[in-house]
């Protein structure tokens, strides 16, 4: 099971550092959460429903609807 999710998490880590990169560098603040928040809600899909961001039309609106049902 392990050995499953690790390449999984490296996939969705990388997404997740290239769009902190390409993140307005001239903010003087990056809100962590926020990144962390998708990146986990991304390793989630994955790992348990084999739904991996590029599978997805839409990605950041969708996983931003899965973090906005979570919170309620």
């Amino acid at each position: 099971m392990v050995r499953g999710f690790i390449p999984i998490f490296c996939q969705i880590a990388d997404r997740m550092i290239g769009k902190i990169k390409s993140h307005d560098e001239w903010e003087k603040e990056v809100d962590i959460i926020h990144f962390t928040e998708r990146c986990t809600i991304s390793m989630i899909l994955a790992s348990s429903f084999n739904v991996y961001p590029d599978d997805m039309k839409n990605t950041d609106q969708q996983i931003d609807d899965v973090a906005k049902a979570t919170k309620t």
